[in-house]
């Protein structure tokens, strides 16, 4: 490896940076000593907030480090600037503008309102941020929520959007054993506080798109194909065409469905295709949300596609959609799992 290496990385408006990355020096610890915009958060390889996909070059992943890349996503040359250490001079693609990378996370308190069961592991947490406090997001990113009285922080996208706020919206699924899993459930009251943190994450609606827009949703994964659709739905002017396919393991774990049947309502150009693994309800298409999707989906070549679920659903929609010739440019994918081991 020499002793120091030029990255660039391009950025979705065209705006091209370049570096210096020195030997032992992660691309992200250079690009922040260096004042650089760049979406990230833990720094450790665990959130995936730092995702590029390398387009020339060779970096080497530091000695030790973890990382939540899957298979399928390593093969495609997506990376993580905080693990990456250049080895030669290399180039990177970002899949947000520059400007995004401006955000700053912040923190602030916010009460709740209510907690309503959904499904036999998913609930519904409302939050309004206190009082003189403020945040902000795009639709799709996650925010941090402490667990109250512990040091635990756990991750969840808001389901609703940005112009709800000061009222927030989670789907949190049910983990038995999990801290926030068992807050929620044997302690949360009405009025409590909790702190939030954020925004982080690039997986977020791309709103200057018109070309249609395919969201692909498993389990609680639907919380922010929800915020995207309700931003869709206060913008102005023509809707594109709109498809969600969501899905859930069985029955007793389908929620959502009164949501998207008013969004339906709301937004004439949006088409809704839910399935179920186990026991299909009526009204329901057997399988994954994958096997309600099929090629002429995707037939406009600028159709632009939401990934978000578990990490097995989020490796085969991308294994699945390279097959039918959507371009990865295209697809933005965030997975969902749980954050640790129950505590």
């Amino acid at each position: 490896m020499s002793p120091e290496a030029t990255v660039r990385l391009h950025y979705t408006d065209a705006v091209t940076r370049a570096l210096t990355v020195r030997a032992g020096q992660t691309v992200l610890e250079a690009a922040l000593q260096a004042g650089l915009p760049l979406l990230h958060q833990c720094q450790s390889g665990s959130c995936g907030a730092c995702a590029a996909t390398l387009l020339q070059g060779e970096v080497a992943t530091r000695a030790g480090a973890g990382s939540t890349v899957l298979p399928g996503e390593w093969a495609r040359g997506l990376r993580l600037l905080c693990q990456s250490e250049a080895a030669t001079a290399c180039a990177f693609q970002l899949s947000y503008a520059s400007e995004v990378g401006l955000a700053t996370p912040r923190r602030c308190h916010a009460f709740v309102n209510a907690v309503e069961i959904l499904a036999q592991d998913v609930v519904r947490l409302r939050l309004e941020l206190a009082q003189d406090e403020w945040l902000d997001f795009r639709p799709g990113q996650y925010l941090r929520l402490q667990v109250p009285g512990a040091e635990t922080w756990r991750s969840y996208s808001p389901s609703s959007s940005p112009q709800s706020l000061p009222q927030l919206e989670f789907l949190v699924r049910v983990i038995e054993g999990g801290a926030m899993s068992t807050w929620l459930t044997q302690r949360c009251q009405v009025d409590d506080v909790l702190e939030l943190e954020g925004p982080f994450g690039q997986f977020f609606l791309r709103e200057k798109t018109r070309a249609p827009h395919v969201f692909l949703a498993g389990g609680t994964g639907l919380a922010p194909t929800l915020a995207m659709l309700d931003a869709i739905r206060r913008q102005g002017g023509i809707k594109p065409p709109l498809l969600v396919a969501f899905g859930c393991r069985s029955p007793a774990s389908l929620f959502g469905t009164e949501e998207l049947a008013l969004f339906q309502q709301w937004l004439p150009t949006l088409n809704v295709r839910i399935a179920v693994e186990q026991a299909t309800p009526p009204d329901c298409l057997a399988g994954t949300p994958l096997s309600a999707l099929g090629p002429d989906d995707f037939a406009h070549p600028e159709t632009v596609t939401y990934v978000c679920g578990p990490p097995g659903m989020v490796d085969a929609a991308h294994a699945l959609l390279s097959r039918w010739g959507v371009s990865p440019s295209r697809i933005h994918s965030e997975q969902f799992a749980p954050s640790a081991a129950p505590e």
